[in-house]
């Protein structure tokens, strides 16, 4: 364990669930439970529920589940270390100096040193931008009409028109080169490392906690690509981050407005526009979408108004839409972008343009009406087909209702008809995704996962009481489990009755620092919930009769095989354990009818 248990203990128990997930999901409370829609997957209805008393909580969508340590591992993408980091710094608790496996703690020293190098690599850039070297840049921003304060809180720089500045620098600050190429700021070729951003203005990116996880770079003069990111790293995931977030979370705004770049983010924000973030480099995913979902239920996509812009806006809205989000488009028309547009009509006049933002079902409509001549029959019904395919993207029947109620009326289509069609297209695509999960299904169950699904089964009860737990071990033994996780789990719970006579949920998921143990250890506690308290004795003893069997009988199948290979004297002692097993194999049948 990376700390001492009881350190991880007074940790969690220092972070109540409720309080710690409220700040993410809009929780609803039903006595001392709480249940809202999950921030992990897309659903319409809350399946995502804490348990107060537990301190746990459990997706019945996708199976997230865990404690509250397990909740900021996943929805801050952090390892277990950060996470008991965070909690400990949330409740005023100093830890000690963290115990863990070598190769763990290298691990972590070494995201460490690439979030320094990072920084250096930062204030490297920044202080060129201020150099001599930096007055072209310094040119093209002025022309922007950035002020120093807005590249200051941005941390703009300039990497200046050279191979190597950066690598050397870094290389006299002491930094191993190939923990550099990790970060992508330096790459390696035959002719040794060279720098990988030259004669770009620079943008450091940031995740939500401020730190710095990459960099974005445009080309001062002509040249390919306009923009240039950093590669992924260990520290830098683009689907999961949004350019200018660890400052558009904390404007209090009720919405978001999500532009295409750096510039556009920059300009709103020294504007006043703080609510503004952008994607980074890449077609908006669902992973930003709930990140999004976290600080706003609405958000405003700000593209071009070119083919790719509205390209991007059709492809966002139903990644949007999914996440829970209610979703508006403006498309600048007087000008190139928003920075353009504010610096030519004023604040007030985007402003304007933000509060009259066009309806997403408005802006399809328009889309559908360009792209198809709907003056000629074949193409009106493309173009209303077209349509359909955008109203079987919403979940929520009412607004589906009203988006066909507007096919109808700008088609001159009979809204039965139109919602016939609807539901037709609806079946064909579920029966085809039938199909594919039923092939799936089928060779998922295969025996090994059922006998593993009665191992979750027996373990759960034997989490739930200490009653459950002794009549499995009284029978058995030890030897309960073949799944190496639910050996590790059942170790665990042993120790717990051992102490205190009965085991706490949410302290058992302390002992695994695997994220993905975790949900499993979670969902396990969660099986028993599936059954009601009249089929407990028979659940049980079903799981029982077919667990102890699967043993008793590899026991004896692996002694018998022996016998067949043995001397005399070995044969005698391998009898006698052969009798033993098979006396315990009558034991349980008669002890379980």
């Amino acid at each position: 364990m990376f700390y001492p248990d009881e350190v991880i203990e007074e940790v969690r128990q220092s972070n109540d669930i409720v309080a710690v997930i409220s700040e993410y999901v809009r929780l609803s409370q039903r006595g001392n439970s709480y249940s809202g829609l999950c921030p992990f997957h897309k659903e319409k209805t809350p399946s995502f529920h804490v348990n107060r008393d537990k301190q746990i909580y459990h997706c019945f969508g996708c199976n997230a589940g865990g404690n509250v340590i397990s909740f900021i591992m996943q929805i801050e993408n952090f390892s277990f270390v950060e996470a008991v980091k965070y909690l400990a710094g949330k409740a005023g608790i100093t830890l000690p100096e963290a115990e863990m496996s070598k190769e763990a703690m290298d691990k972590i020293k070494q995201k460490e040193v690439l979030a320094k190098i990072n920084v250096e690599a930062a204030r490297y850039f920044y202080k060129c931008l201020k150099s001599e070297h930096g007055k072209v840049a310094k040119g093209y921003l002025d022309k922007r009409m950035l002020n120093e304060d807005i590249r200051k809180r941005f941390g703009i720089g300039y990497a200046v028109n050279s191979r190597d500045s950066l690598y050397k620098y870094l290389k006299n600050k002491g930094f191993d080169e190939k923990l550099v190429e990790i970060t992508g700021l330096i790459i390696k070729n035959q002719n040794g490392y060279h720098d990988r951003f030259w004669n770009r203005v620079m943008f450091p990116i940031f995740d939500v906690h401020d730190k710095i996880i990459g960099f974005g770079g445009r080309i001062i003069d002509k040249g390919e690509p306009k923009y240039l990111n950093s590669p992924e790293s260990d520290i830098f995931n683009k689907r999961f981050n949004l350019y200018g977030l660890n400052y558009a979370r904390k404007s209090r705004k009720q919405e978001f407005l999500i532009v295409e770049g750096y510039m556009d983010v920059i300009a709103l924000h020294q504007a006043g526009f703080t609510n503004a973030v952008a994607s980074l480099g890449t077609a908006l995913t669902r992973e930003q979408a709930l990140l999004i979902r976290r600080y706003v239920t609405d958000a405003i996509l700000i593209y071009d108004s070119d083919n790719a812009g509205t390209m991007a806006i059709l492809r966002a809205i139903p990644i949007l839409k999914a996440a829970g989000i209610t979703v508006k488009i403006l498309q600048v028309t007087d000008a190139k972008d928003p920075d353009e547009y504010i610096n030519n009509f004023g604040v007030e006049a985007f402003g304007s343009l933000v509060q009259n933002s066009m309806d997403y079902t408005d802006f399809q409509m328009k889309i559908v009406k360009k792209q198809f001549n709907t003056d000629k029959h074949e193409e009106r019904l493309k173009a209303v087909r077209k349509m359909i395919e955008y109203a079987n993207e919403i979940d929520n029947e009412l607004e589906k209702q009203m988006y066909m109620q507007k096919i109808s009326e700008e088609f001159g289509v009979d809204n039965k008809i139109v919602s016939e069609q609807a539901i037709k297209n609806k079946v064909s695509l579920k029966t085809s995704k039938k199909q594919i999960q039923k092939v799936e299904k089928i060779g998922e169950q295969t025996v090994s996962e059922i006998y593993k699904k009665r191992e979750r089964i027996l373990l759960s009860f034997m989490i739930s009481g200490k009653e459950f737990f002794d009549q499995a071990i009284d029978l058995i033994g030890d030897e309960v489990f073949l799944v190496d996780l639910h050996k590790s789990i059942l170790k665990r719970i042993k120790n717990m009755y051992i102490i205190s006579k009965k085991v706490e949920e949410a302290q058992l998921i302390n002992y695994f620092p695997d994220l993905e143990e975790q949900k499993k250890v979670n969902n396990i506690i969660s099986e028993i919930e599936l059954f009601s308290e009249k089929e407990h004795d028979k659940i049980l003893k079903e799981q029982l009769k077919v667990i102890s069997n699967k043993i008793i009988d590899s026991k004896i199948e692996g002694i018998t095989n022996k016998i067949k290979d043995c001397d005399s004297l070995e044969k005698d002692n391998l009898e006698r354990e052969l009798a033993g097993w098979l006396s315990k194999k009558l034991q349980v049948k008669k002890q379980i009818k």
